[in-house]
């Protein structure tokens, strides 16, 4: 490899173990708040509104304001463990680009790990969408202000994964074979 291709891999890695510690942050933060909106005497010290929609929800005994305040932090939660959960998988995918294992078992794995969990956030949010608009309907607002590029943008790097697991894959079965025929 040659030193361009180092450096890169080495600055991604990097990259990726600050991105990992970011959303294990973000995570531990959404549940810390979960906490204390679920005591209420702690809930009782804190007046805040919780911007859910575009709105600002105010965070009292309501019912319906908590269970839609623990609904979002809920999937803020798992946004912030999918998020992790992909990093993790790409430092371990550089940290073998880096050894130079690149057609092994272990980067499909790593590459079929992104792949789901890229499906996952996908899901996530077609719910955040399908929560905007329960919450329109709630409030008594028709009007849907949500853009749809950010979805668009993940099928597009969907199909780049896909394409690059596809790609591996097939290079893990040349390698196998190539390594049978010697």
């Amino acid at each position: 490899m040659n030193k361009g291709i180092k450096f890169s891999l080495k600055f991604l890695s990097l990259l990726s173990v600050i991105a990992k510690g970011v959303f294990a942050f973000a995570a531990a933060m959404f549940l810390f708040v979960g906490v204390v909106i679920a005591i209420p005497p702690l809930r009782d010290q804190v007046t805040t509104n919780m911007p859910i929609g575009g709105r600002s929800i105010p965070i009292d005994g309501s019912l319906n304001n908590m269970t839609l305040a623990f609904g979002a932090l809920i999937l803020e939660i798992i946004l912030a463990l999918i998020l992790f959960s992909i990093a993790n998988s790409l430092k371990n995918l550089i940290n073998n680009m880096q050894q130079g294992h690149f057609f092994t078992a272990n980067n499909l794995r790593y590459l079929k790990q992104i792949l789901n969990n890229m499906w996952e956030l996908i899901s996530l949010q077609g719910i955040f969408i399908v929560g905007a608009l329960g919450f329109d309907f709630y409030a008594g607002e028709y009007t849907f202000n949500s853009d749809f590029t950010s979805l668009l943008i993940m099928f597009v790097f969907l199909a780049i994964f896909y394409t690059t697991y596809t790609l591996i894959k097939k290079g893990v079965v040349l390698k196998e074979d190539n390594d049978s025929f010697i």
